[in-house]
């Protein structure tokens, strides 16, 4: 178990310091930050899945990111499933558009929970 930690902490700071290159990188190619919410937010939802189902005890930093991420991704599948025909496309285009300004903190959050989790496991 303590290895796992260890090597989720290594693996989301690298992801993190990739999408933070990418984001720079595209900035400057004409593409923007977005490739950044990509490269970062895929492995932390995997890595946030595989924790959910283990048996140990949850931060309250692991759950207010629970709480915070996981909406994003639920309408990112309903917006991608039901293209234009969803009704509720305003509201939830809302919270993704002031997801866009939290995730990042969020992300930074997760990679520090990550770390503290893999320090106290000893």
């Amino acid at each position: 178990m303590k290895t796992f930690f260890e090597n989720q902490y290594y693996l989301q700071l690298f992801f993190l310091i990739i999408g933070i290159l990418s984001a720079i990188v595209g900035c400057f190619l004409g593409f923007g930050i977005m490739l950044f919410y990509l490269i970062v937010g895929i492995p932390q939802l995997i890595s946030f899945s595989i924790r959910a189902f283990k048996k140990d005890e949850k931060s309250i930093i692991y759950i207010i990111y629970g709480i915070f991420i996981l909406p994003v991704w639920i309408i990112l599948l309903i917006f991608f499933s039901f293209r234009n025909e969803f009704i509720g496309a305003n509201f939830l285009g809302t919270i993704l558009i002031i997801s866009l300004i939290y995730s990042p903190i969020m992300a930074i959050f997760y990679v520090y929970d990550a770390y503290k989790i893999s320090k106290q496991i000893v």
